[in-house]
């Protein structure tokens, strides 16, 4: 299963290289996620690490929905946004 999500996190990840940094964030997260969780088969630590990344990914993407409407609603840019 992680061998099918870690290539199309990889591609999603190269295609927000020119939108945002928060999009970037996600993303570049994301694929850490799955990476730490395909490598914690061999290594406690990365399996422990891989426990604390979703929090950090989570985050993240909380962030950018959050930014995401204040841009939209409210007319408020919030850091990240910007495009690259």
């Amino acid at each position: 299963l992680l061998r099918a999500q870690m290539p199309f996190c990889a591609v999603f990840f190269v295609v927000t290289l020119n939108k945002n940094r928060c999009l970037q964030v996600v993303f570049a997260t994301l694929f850490a996620n799955f990476a730490l969780l395909a490598a914690g088969v061999h290594s406690p630590g990365a399996e422990r690490a891989a426990g604390y990344a979703p929090l950090i990914n989570g985050a993240s993407g909380i962030y950018t929905a959050f930014a995401f409407l204040y841009r939209i609603e409210l007319g408020i840019h919030l850091p990240g946004t910007a495009p690259t």
